[in-house]
């Protein structure tokens, strides 16, 4: 049966030359249109989001994350940058965090990612402040849509410097856009 639908449509086509001349004008002038824009963006796309957590009782966290990440569809990449700020209360030991990141993930088979973070980070409290600078490997779940994505992925941190903010173990981030 596909075979007949095949050859039907192969016999079935004719060449009409004034179509042809019309819709090659037509192509012509879309693409002189392209190619004269100045769109620098092209079919990349962006996207605002980024991370919230909350976290109420003996050991308080409430993080404000936002991003601005700029997807590359023919590439399959994701570039973003944000700002940070956490609040941690443990067990009376108030820390402020506050600083930027960095994130580049390529995405793989259109669900799944592997990508790299860097961030840097000024950590206070009453006594005083130190800096950090994470950098972390990872990958995971993602899903892109036009109407924008969501990530789930677990990240490890391969270098701190000498002030290490997060523990030698993965860590799990939820990232979102719109």
């Amino acid at each position: 049966m596909f075979f007949c639908v095949l050859t039907s449509q192969v016999f079935a086509q004719q060449r009409d030359t004034t179509d042809e001349y019309t819709l090659r004008r037509v192509e012509d002038s879309y693409e002189r249109r392209i190619s004269n824009s100045s769109d620098v963006w092209g079919n990349k796309r962006i996207f605002y989001g980024g991370n919230v957590g909350l976290g109420f009782g003996n050991f308080t966290n409430i993080l404000l994350n936002p991003r601005i990440n700029l997807y590359e569809p023919t590439t399959k990449s994701i570039l973003g940058a944000g700002v940070m700020y956490q609040y941690i209360n443990n067990f009376g030991n108030k820390f402020n965090i506050a600083g930027i990141n960095l994130l580049a993930h390529k995405l793989l088979f259109n669900t799944a990612f592997v990508g790299v973070e860097s961030e840097m980070l000024y950590i206070w409290n009453r006594t005083g402040g130190i800096w950090s600078y994470p950098f972390m490997v990872g990958g995971g779940f993602i899903s892109v849509s036009p109407g924008g994505f969501y990530s789930f992925g677990l990240f490890y941190p391969i270098y701190q410097g000498v002030n290490p903010i997060y523990p030698n173990t993965i860590i799990f981030r939820f990232n979102f856009g719109f």
